[in-house]
């Protein structure tokens, strides 16, 4: 009987004395700061990669079951700061971090935790970077003045920046000398944590410049551009009107027989240039209006009649140069009329709302 007593007694001291594993809290702590220096912030939390390692060093010593049982405290270890300070912080501050974990499941599993509760020394926080949210920023045109868009190009190497987004207001239907405003889509709150200082006007202007436009000024047109187009106008339009048969005959009345039409005669100029208060995919256009006149034989008086030729899309390019393809040129065939007011109607007083009407005596 008393064999059994000490046999009992010396289970029991042995269980009792079964090996605590014992771990530093603090080492399993992933610190870390956001912010700048004045307005930092620590963070804290497990570091899993030593967790795991720890788990994996168990199972190889004492089996699976075992780790699984371990795993299951510490991947409940959690840390938090518990200073009155959490917010605001600059090298040199100091705040407690506390450790806390599943009480009861560690003492059942014989699992110790030490330096439950330390300090931690602020000191890699970086002075505050303030950023031109715009130095590296790119406007972007494509199109002709007042039909041009914009779009921003972000050339910045920070990668903070980089990662911003940027719109414009407005961004279409642009022309030379409008403003454009950029906008950034930044969020100040984010933008501490990352340790930049945001301006307070996340906005700038811009005007709208070295692009191509069409023509405001015919006087940019050369002579000898001018000379070609008042000859080519000529021949598109003498052409026309070969044969008794034409259609721009017909509708001038001179269909009679035998009848001279003489050389087409450059009667007026009207070049046409979109009002400023005009938004939309227009361009300038440049009318050559002819007198066409015909020798009735037999008749004292002459018949007369008008028709134009349209040159459209003269553009002036940014370089200064103007580019007009003459061979576009074509008949405007709304002015075919023995009336000159009517004429006159189709070229230049229907369009008095959206364009700008300039007479140009040849």
């Amino acid at each position: 009987m008393k064999k059994i007593i000490v046999l009992f007694f010396v289970l029991v001291v042995l269980s009792g004395c079964a090996k605590v594993n014992e771990y530093d809290a603090k080492t399993l702590a992933d610190i870390g700061t956001i912010g700048f220096n004045g307005k930092g912030k620590v963070t804290v939390s497990r570091n899993e990669s030593d967790v795991q390692n720890i788990i994996k060093e168990i199972e190889k010593k004492n089996g699976t079951n075992k780790a699984l049982r371990i795993a299951m405290v510490l991947q409940q270890l959690d840390f938090e700061v518990v200073s009155s300070k959490q917010e605001s912080l600059s090298n040199g501050d100091s705040v407690k971090i506390k450790a806390t974990y599943p009480e009861t499941d560690a003492k059942n599993e014989k699992i110790k935790f030490t330096n439950t509760e330390f300090t931690y020394a602020v000191s890699d926080l970086r002075d505050a970077i303030v950023i031109d949210l715009f130095a590296d920023i790119e406007l972007e045109y494509k199109g002709i003045s007042p039909n041009a868009e914009v779009t921003v190009s972000n050339h910045s190497k920070d990668l903070f920046v980089r990662n911003l987004d940027y719109h414009c207001s407005p961004y279409n239907e642009l022309r030379i000398g409008d403003k454009v405003v950029v906008t950034v889509e930044a969020n100040r709150e984010e933008a501490e944590r990352e340790g930049y200082i945001l301006p307070d006007v996340l906005t700038k202007e811009y005007t709208v410049d070295g692009i191509d436009e069409y023509l405001l000024d015919f006087n940019d047109l050369d002579a000898a551009t001018k000379e070609k187009m008042k000859k080519l106008g000529s021949d598109l339009l003498e052409s026309s009107l070969d044969g008794v048969f034409s259609a721009p005959r017909h509708d001038l009345g001179m269909i009679d027989y035998p009848i001279t039409i003489n050389t087409p005669e450059l009667y007026k100029i009207y070049f046409n240039t979109i009002k400023q208060s005009i938004r939309g995919d227009l361009s300038n256009d440049i009318f050559y209006v002819y007198k066409i006149t015909a020798i009735v034989p037999g008749k004292s008086e002459p018949k007369i009649g008008y028709m134009a030729v349209l040159f459209p899309d003269a553009i002036k390019r940014k370089d200064g140069s103007v580019s007009l393809d003459i061979s576009k040129g074509d008949i405007y065939y709304s002015c075919i009329s023995k009336d000159w007011d009517k004429a006159y109607e189709s070229v230049a007083a229907s369009k008095a709302s959206t364009y700008d009407i300039h007479e140009i005596t040849p």
